[in-house]
């Protein structure tokens, strides 16, 4: 979701949070991603960021099929 220069620059933890914080403002209860299999940083990232995997689907994105990890985050 990021340009990879900015990676590792706190954007992606501070654009979080706004989401977040917009979410529970609208009384929503939980956010959900999903990341490709293959994409180990990003599935720690989101882990760090408290989502937990709760599925994982095949998408096909061009000529390629993905397993995508579906990640939960449920907000109090």
């Amino acid at each position: 979701m990021l340009d990879p220069k900015e990676r590792g620059s706190s954007l992606g933890r501070k654009l979080h949070d706004s989401i977040k914080d917009w979410v529970l403002k609208e009384h929503g209860r939980a956010l959900r991603i999903g990341v490709l299999e293959d994409n180990h940083m990003g599935y720690k990232f989101w882990c760090k960021m408290g989502y937990i995997e709760v599925d994982r689907v095949k998408k096909t994105y061009g000529n390629r099929e993905h397993t995508v990890k579906v990640m939960n985050l449920f907000l109090k």
